[in-house]
């Protein structure tokens, strides 16, 4: 009985990792906008994939103090960007591969997905345990 509620325990806590992940990548996108330095970032390629409506962009930048380009991608809607067309981006000084632009994350739409998901698993760990221990099937 003991491991069932740890699997139960477990079950739920594996509920939230979506969106502590998510919280995650937006706090730390939040950090580079606010103590980045801004460049300027040549986009180089684009990828059109097949089905949905959107296209992966690189780009390439220089970072102060670097002899090497750093690289990145973003995800956008369908023809926003063409090749070499400049993008204002932040990076961390002593990182350049964490880089961000303006407007990453900031839709709410995706945290209330996750928010949705951890809570139907929330729901899901409590129907199972009812019925394991009360024999409840509703």
């Amino acid at each position: 009985m003991e491991y069932f509620n740890l699997i139960l325990v477990a079950m739920g806590l594996l509920g939230f990792l979506p969106l502590a992940i998510t919280l995650y990548k937006k706090k730390r996108v939040q950090n580079i906008l606010k103590t980045g330095l801004p460049a300027k970032a040549s986009v180089y390629k684009i990828i059109t994939p097949f089905r949905p409506p959107v296209d992966i962009v690189f780009f390439s930048f220089y970072a102060a103090n670097h002899a090497e380009p750093f690289t990145g991608k973003l995800t956008t809607s369908r023809g926003k960007y063409q090749e070499n067309d400049l993008l204002d981006i932040y990076y961390l000084p002593q990182n350049p591969k964490r880089n961000t632009m303006e407007g990453s994350w900031k839709s709410g739409g995706f945290i209330v997905f996750c928010v949705v998901i951890a809570l139907f698993v929330l729901f899901a760990v409590y129907k199972i345990y009812r019925m394991y221990y009360f024999g409840e099937m509703e």
